[in-house]
């Protein structure tokens, strides 16, 4: 008896040790990212995928009412060229102090796959991307220039600032400043 009760002591212990351990918020995105992070290991020395917390405060809290915390800062899938689904990464590196970014491009399935470098820039916050259907856009600043797209479209948004549209056309990628 003595035994038993040692054992369900025990046994109690771990649970509440269990149930007290912080959770892994990143632990969902991590597993996103996975099969790209040894392609960018590789190609991109010194840079990964931004995640949420690495946006200031502000923009976390935007992000979250406007895309909801599932929902990834540094990554988008769509059909951007095709019927073929993409990937858009949003990949980030900060060497002293000056942070910069670099949005690509790869297929789904990362083997193999060619890279495309869409926009790369320094930056003072980190901006997000994420997917748009296709749609009609207009250009902010000529409203009588506007986009029909066929495919998905990969926005790349400064949060309270500007936003720019990536949409493939006649084998090349064109922007769109859709806000600014």
């Amino acid at each position: 008896m003595k035994k038993l009760k040692h054992i369900l002591f025990l046994f109690l212990i771990l649970i509440i040790s269990n149930s007290c351990r912080p959770t892994n918020n990143n632990s969902k995105t991590e597993d996103l990212f996975e099969p790209y992070n040894n392609i960018i290991d590789v190609q991109f020395k010194g840079w990964h995928i931004l995640k949420l917390g690495e946006l200031n405060t502000d923009d976390i809290k935007l992000w979250k009412q406007n895309r909801g915390e599932n929902m990834t800062p540094g990554m988008a899938k769509g059909k951007y060229e095709s019927k073929e689904e993409m990937v858009a990464l949003l990949i980030v590196s900060e060497i002293n102090r000056q942070k910069k970014v670099k949005l690509i491009l790869l297929k789904n399935n990362v083997a193999d796959t060619p890279i495309k470098i869409l926009r790369e820039e320094n930056v003072f916050n980190y901006p997000v991307i994420y997917s748009l259907p296709p749609a009609k856009y207009n250009d902010f600043y000529d409203t009588t220039k506007y986009i029909d797209t066929k495919n998905d479209c990969i926005a790349y948004e400064h949060i309270e600032a500007s936003t720019i549209i990536y949409y493939y056309d006649k084998e090349k990628y064109i922007e769109l400043v859709y806000s600014d």
